[in-house]
Parts: C-alpha cells; structure tokens; sequence
C-alpha cells in the first residue's frame, strides 16, 4: 500500500482513476441508505480552516428549509480545528451513533452531525494513517478520495464543497485547490450526485473567536440575528448553495436570501435548540450561555502601533490556539481567543485590543508565534469562486474580506503581499468642494491639497473645510518651513508635503519666492511635524538614488518619486533642449575618461 500511495503521489491519477479509487476505500465499508426519506439530502463539507464554525450554523439553516442534513463531521486537523471538538464542548452531547440511529435522528428532525463510524470507509482511515507517515498527505487524487469516500457513505442527494485557501487551510496553494474543488466536483458525478464547490479565502481567521467553546458561542450569536459579517457571508454562501440544490430556491443569490431570513425569524435557532436536545447536549447550558461563568484567567494583548490591521495570519492564530490548549479542552470552555476588534479596520490609538487570550489556568505565554500583533502587510480577504456548472468554472463572484462585502473594491485592491490605495490631488478652486466629494464618493483614501505654496491662506481655509465637511484623510503642502507645517497641522492636515526641488529651482522658487535646499527643509519641517506625530513626505530633490536616505535621514517618513521610477517621461509634449553644457573629460592615472 506504501508504494501504491508513493506511486500515485508522484505520477498522478487522472477523474477515471480517482473515481475508482474512491469506489474501493468507499465500499469497504457500509453505505447508508436514506431512501426511505421523502425529501432533498444535503450536505456540506469544508476542507478546514481557523475559527471555522460554519457547519455549526448552516446546519440547522438548511434544515430549518425542509432539507435534510445527514452530517459526518471530523476533528481538528493540525492548526485547523474541528467540528467534532467544537459540538463536544456542549455539556452531554453525543457524537457517536450507530448507523440506525443516525437514521432515525434525521428522519425525525431533518438534521443530526455526528463522527464517522467504524463502519463507514474504514479502508479510508487505515490509508490515511500510511499517507502520513509516507508524506504523501498534500496529493489532490488522494484527498478527493478520502472526503468523496466518507460523503458518499453518508446517504446525501446533493454535496457542497467549501475548499479553503490561504496560509490558514490545509492546501494553501490556489491552484491546487482549484484542482481538488474540480475533483471533488468531477467524482461527485460519476456518483450521480449534485454538487457546488466554493473556493473561501482562510488568510485570516473565520469570525472574531477561536476555541472550540467560543466557536460554539459565536454560532449562537449568528443564530440569534448578530451580524458577524465574514462569518454570515461565508455560511450565507454555503446554505444558499445547499438550499439551491435542494430544490427551495430557484437560483443561489435567492439561497442566499433564504438563508439571511432563516437566521432573521429565529426558525434556524429553533432547530438548532432541537438538536442540541435530541443528540443529549445540555439545552439548558445552551440557552443560558451569555451568563456562564468566564474564564478564570485572561489578557488582553493591545496593539503596538497606530495603523490599519492588514493582515491577521491565519495559521499563527491556529498554532497559537494548540499552544494555548484551545482544542480538545475536555468539553469546557477551558481556553480561547477572542479577537475582539476583528471587524474594524484602523486601529485609532495604542489602547486598542485585536486580541484577548481566555484560559482556565494561569502561567500563560501568549507570545509565542507573533507576539499577537497583526501584521501590517495584507488585507487580502480572497476570492469567493463557485466552481462548476452552475456557473462558469472559475467564475470570481466576489471580493470578500474582514467586512464581509461581497463586492469588487472600489479602494484598496491588494495582491500577494502588497497593499495598494488610492489618493488623488486637488487645488484650492471654486469647484473644489465639489471634486472632493466626488472623489470621497468614489471611495478615494486620501485627499491631497497639492499646491506650489501650500503655506497661504487659501490653502489653509482649504483644509479646514475639507476636514469639516468629509471623514477622509488629508495631505497638504508643498510647504518648506517649520511654521508652514505648524500652521497646516492646526488646520487639520494628517501629512505634511515638504517640495522645494533639486536644490536649486523649480516651480515652488519660482512662483512663491520660497527657496532652501531640500534637506534643509524637510529638517525644518520635521522639527514640528513629528512633535505632532504627522507624517512627512519628501516630494521632490530626488534626482539620484542617493537622494532618497538623504531624505529619510533629515527627517522624512517617506518620499515621492516621479521621472526615477516612471519609465517614461512623466508627461506628454516634444522634449526641447534649452541649454548647452560642455562636458570636459579628464584623464585619471588610469587612463579611463570620466565626464565632469
């Protein structure tokens, strides 16, 4: 079986052979029969993600439509968690029923999640323990296998796949999730079963808790009408997907709908209640949970800087959570992590908390994967892509991130690492007010008052009002004084644009009369600006790479580049020379010719 899994690992299988590798590990085992219930089979399953608590909710959504839900759920894998984990943490339920009487549950209530059985795919547990130990765990063919086995054993009519990708899931690489949404899509149809695969992003943690309990809690916050916008947009997907293909909508976006009404009427919440109260949990501890008693230990780990949260890796908060004991806690809400400004943006001052660490016991070392500051290089929120017939294959529906929308950015789009926003320049004209709020409309991030002589009275009146009149920040300048920069910042300004040139002339001495070398003003100006905590840009004087730390080194937070980096001449027209310069060579003991 080793060289078998070795074999496939390094040359592949094609549909036909996953479909037949699937249909061995499938039938050594039982397969549940769930003919004798007149209605729609559906079911769900995700690749596994941090703070992934979505089955938990769309459960008993779909079920509350009248679908039946026959779910087989699995435990934690590495830093993802589990669903199993998650149920057990409520008091007395039970997990582990034999086929008939997971029959019986479902019939009689539409719903029932329990663990796989020892007797369906046992082939499927014995290989995945060698796929282990042969590391030939991350090969597309031998997942599809493994999760169509154990989805076909179940009884479901219909399937839908939620495939994560990002450092927080199991197969981060795009393209290879992709291929295993593709797959799983393909032997789902040699089965004779309907299915959707979607593509979620897993870059940051699903919702704002981790930990198998306030997994459990945040589900109940979804279920009574709280709106935790990426979670209820990824269960909203995925419900109204399986709704879809259970025959109660007509088309996804009206799933969708259907879903959002389910967690609004409290229909949804009733079901759950029901299975909790079926399968043995404690309905009363469920009922009560907002007054239970907290952890007896917590910390909260604030934010170091001012910023904007851009990226809160997924996989450290996953490991974190192991190292913290936030799984397999015995069934008690021992250990979480509750990431409490998880749906804002900006961070407006030092005292805010991203994060807060619960635990039951003392000596907590919470600093052990990134001492708990988010990183400020990603905002990427990914890709939500229906995978399939429904759709064309591959299809972007849309952009979604910590805020939950489900719609191309009109600001900030990012790619890989690198995060991109947009500013645009005004004057200090009549039809100013008019353009800002235009642009404001439009979802620019930043105004910037662009003048040659930022330090007058227009420019200032300027500030003033565009500071009053809209919530955006604001750039101004070009200025070259101490009091200059003062008098912007008491205007309003958030940044400081420090331009006299080269050093020698430009518009700013030509024009206004106002003329020091660069550096010398951007000292000036930093005197005031930093004591006010603005940020200083260098915009101009950077002729030779040499230029740049000249700047930063005087005092400049940044620097603004035009003709260095464009490749291009910054702007159209016939280039005229209009002097001539004499180049003298001269002769060094080398013999080389150096132009002067």
């Amino acid at each position: 079986m080793s060289a078998l899994l070795m074999a496939i690992y390094f040359n592949g299988m094609n549909d036909e052979e996953t479909y037949y590798l699937t249909e061995a590990i499938l039938y050594s085992g039982k397969v549940i029969d769930l003919d004798f219930i007149n209605g729609a089979k559906v079911d769900k399953h995700s690749t596994g993600g941090v703070g992934d608590k979505i089955s938990l909710v769309l459960a008993p959504v779909v079920a509350a439509c009248g679908i039946y839900v026959p779910m087989i759920s699995g435990r934690g894998l590495g830093h993802t968690g589990g669903t199993l984990d998650k149920l057990e943490s409520i008091p007395g339920f039970r997990i582990d029923y034999p086929i008939d009487d997971f029959k019986k549950i479902l019939s009689q209530i539409g719903v029932v999640m329990s663990g796989q059985t020892k007797d369906l795919a046992p082939a499927d547990k014995r290989i995945y323990a060698l796929r282990d130990v042969t590391a030939t765990v991350e090969n597309v063919s031998l997942i599809t296998a493994s999760i169509m086995s154990k989805k076909i054993a179940e009884g479901a009519d219909g399937l839908v796949f939620d495939v994560k990708i990002g450092n927080g899931s199991n197969l981060p690489d795009y393209d290879l999730s992709l291929k295993l949404a593709k797959n799983l899509l393909e032997v789902s149809k040699k089965f004779g079963k309907k299915a959707i695969a979607v593509l979620t992003a897993m870059d940051e943690p699903l919702g704002n808790k981790i930990g198998n309990w306030l997994e459990v809690e945040e589900s109940l916050e979804m279920l009574t009408g709280v709106d935790i916008p990426d979670s209820n947009k990824v269960n909203n997907v995925l419900s109204g997907a399986m709704i879809y293909l259970g025959g109660k909508a007509n088309s996804l976006e009206e799933g969708e709908k259907i879903s959002q009404e389910k967690l609004a009427d409290g229909t949804a919440l009733d079901k759950f209640y029901e299975m909790v109260s079926i399968q043995n949990g404690d309905l009363d501890y469920i009922k009560d949970w907002k007054n239970l008693k907290r952890a007896k230990y917590s910390k909260i780990v604030r934010s170091q800087t001012n910023g904007f949260i851009s990226e809160m890796k997924a996989v450290d908060f996953g490991f974190a959570a192991i190292d913290l004991g936030c799984v397999n806690s015995g069934g008690h809400p021992a250990q979480d992590i509750f990431i409490s400004d998880g749906n804002q943006d900006c961070i407006d001052d030092n005292t805010g908390k991203p994060v807060e660490v619960l635990s039951m016991s003392g000596g907590m070392v919470v600093e052990t994967r990134t001492n708990w500051t988010p990183d400020m290089t990603d905002i990427r929120g990914g890709n939500i892509v229906y995978v399939g017939d429904i759709v064309k294959p591959g299809t972007t529906l849309g952009i979604m991130g910590r805020t939950g929308k489900n719609a191309y950015p009109s600001r900030s789009p990012t790619h890989l690492h690198i995060i991109l926003r947009t500013g645009a320049a005004v004057g200090i004209a009549a039809d100013t007010i008019e353009r800002v709020s235009a642009l404001v409309a439009k979802g620019v991030d930043v105004i910037v008052v662009d003048t040659a002589h930022g330090h007058s009275q227009g420019v200032l009146d300027m500030v003033k009002l565009i500071k009053k009149s809209f919530k955006v920040d604001l750039i101004a300048g070009n200025v070259a004084t101490g009091e200059a920069t003062y008098d912007l910042i008491q205007a309003g300004a958030d940044g400081i644009k420090v331009g006299i040139g080269a050093g020698s002339i430009c518009t700013t001495r030509i024009i206004a009369g106002v003329g020091v070398p660069q550096v010398s003003a951007i000292i000036d100006c930093a005197k005031v600006a930093h004591q006010y905590k603005i940020p200083l840009i260098a915009d101009g004087g950077i002729k030779q790479t040499g230029d740049i730390p000249k700047a930063i080194a005087a005092g400049a937070d940044s620097i603004m580049v035009g003709g260095m980096l464009a490749g291009t001449d910054e702007t159209p027209g016939l280039m005229l020379l209009q002097t001539l310069q004499t180049l003298q060579t001269l002769q060094t003991l080398f013999h080389y010719p150096i132009p002067q």
